[in-house]
């Protein structure tokens, strides 16, 4: 995420719409956050989870393609690949 002072901010806002395509912003005022500037994008899909958040679960359908991808190609480390043995303990 960058990282920016809410003077640069104001002054290359141009600057700052081309890169929140990329990452989030975030606006800090004496270092302090003040704000963070997303893109529709990450804005939509922030929406979708807090609505998601408020069913108490979350859908496959309520995250972003990337976000799916990722699930897809997460793997389990092979000590936890098959507890079974753990239940009959």
């Amino acid at each position: 995420m960058l990282t920016t002072s809410a003077s640069h901010f104001k002054r290359d806002f141009g600057e700052y719409q081309r890169k929140v395509r990329r990452e989030p912003i975030e606006v800090v005022n004496h270092g302090a956050p003040t704000g963070y500037f997303v893109s529709p994008e990450e804005f939509a899909e922030y929406q979708r989870l807090r609505s998601a958040a408020s069913r108490r679960h979350i859908l496959p359908a309520d995250l972003s393609e990337t976000r799916r991808a990722a699930l897809r190609n997460t793997t389990i480390p092979a000590e936890f690949a098959a507890p079974e043995h753990l239940m009959h303990e």
